[in-house]
């Protein structure tokens, strides 16, 4: 079955003529002036495909701009000038934002059936600027070519379940795509008694206040308090699992005067949903991790209160879901409290502890290793 293009671009006379060499064999492709910046012209020219071809299948929105000035250089301008954030609205809302999209919410769309990923090359030669621009580009090997930008695109047809990724093109050899580190989202359920909880590796649900909170905790001495930049910073290269009290969403207050509380829920204008849910952080455990060979379990904590009910058990079971989850993986580590502590984990991981014996350098290997490390020094120095 031959595949049907509709060409939409604002550059209606070259969409036409493109159209026009499409279709010596046939009708295949139609054409339509769109400016991807506005809403109505992209509303119609999907309703004009829609028409034509009965079913749309793929989307590849590609939208690009040159330079320009986004203030006019006027010394003795009196007035304030509005300025032309074209460029910005392309490029930064439109391009970057992007990719932060696609790889939150492509991740989620497969079970509907639908993919979402996102090309990123280098400069391509199209006509937003002049050919001296693009050839000044060629040589200087910062120029991604086409036909390596049309093999990401055909990569993602057919029967690809790839989504939620950033396929890179650079200016020589063929496209990569740039996994996101963090391996898929895990969840487990749990109800006792009237309670629910989740444990989830989202790092959306993270509540930092808590984790922060929780580093600071008398029981966690290894650990402080982190600034925000720096609790952000581990995160971001961690595996977390949330441990979280799921409740009924509270309904918003009418006013000030009358917040919602869990005891006298205040009249709404707008009731919240049936089936409406917040979440609660009330533990967590952390794996400083490649994702692939290497895994450090540390900072496992449960709040007080929530204690004694198996929650720290099932928190660390659900950890050692992860570690089997990673085929690759070649060591897990931890570090306990010996005694109860040890053999605790022993049980619930299947891990041993190591005899220091093992791993402690003779006086010839640290001497070695010392006099290496002077000369590193020296040469650093």
């Amino acid at each position: 079955m031959q595949a049907k293009v509709f060409i939409a671009d604002r550059d209606l006379k070259g969409a036409e003529a493109f159209a026009v060499e499409l279709n010596k064999n046939g009708r295949v492709a139609f054409a339509s002036q769109v400016d991807v910046m506005d809403w109505e012209q992209q509303l119609s020219a999907f309703k004009h495909a829609v028409d034509e071809f009965g079913r749309i299948d793929y989307v590849y929105p590609i939208a690009g701009i040159g330079e320009r000035a986004w203030l006019p250089n006027n010394p003795k301008a009196k007035e304030f000038v509005k300025p032309d954030l074209t460029v910005l609205d392309a490029d930064l809302t439109g391009v970057l934002a992007v990719n932060g999209f696609v790889r939150s919410y492509g991740k989620y769309l497969p079970e509907e059936g639908i993919t979402m990923n996102a090309v990123s090359p280098n400069v391509i030669r199209t006509n937003i600027s002049t050919g001296a621009f693009y050839d000044s580009l060629d040589e200087q090997g910062l120029l991604t070519p086409m036909d390596g930008l049309i093999k990401a695109f055909e990569s993602m047809l057919g029967s690809s379940d790839v989504s939620g990724e950033i396929f890179e093109v650079p200016p020589k050899g063929s496209y990569k795509i740039q996994f996101e580190m963090a391996p898929p989202v895990q969840e487990w359920h749990r109800t006792t008694d009237d309670k629910s909880y989740l444990i989830s590796t989202s790092r959306t649900q993270l509540d930092p206040s808590f984790i922060n909170t929780a580093l600071g905790a008398e029981e966690m001495y290894w650990a402080k308090p982190l600034s925000p930049p720096s609790l952000q910073t581990l995160l971001d290269n961690s595996l977390t699992l949330g441990l979280y009290i799921i409740s009924p969403a509270l309904p918003p207050s009418r006013s000030n005067s009358s917040p919602s509380s869990p005891r006298t829920p205040s009249p709404t204008l707008n009731p919240t949903p049936d089936g409406a849910e917040e979440l609660q952080q009330i533990g967590m455990a952390r794996f400083i991790t490649d994702f692939v060979s290497t895994a450090y379990l540390t900072d496992v904590y449960v709040l007080p209160a929530h204690r004694g009910g198996g929650l720290g058990k099932w928190l660390v079971a659900c950890c050692r879901d992860v570690i089997e989850s990673l085929p690759d993986l070649r060591r897990a580590m931890l570090m306990a409290s010996p005694g109860a502590g040890e053999r605790f984990y022993e049980k619930a991981l299947g891990m041993k502890a190591i005899d220091q014996k093992d791993y402690i350098l003779d006086d010839q290997a640290m001497s070695a290793i010392t006099a290496d490390a002077g000369k590193v020094t020296q040469s650093c120095a």
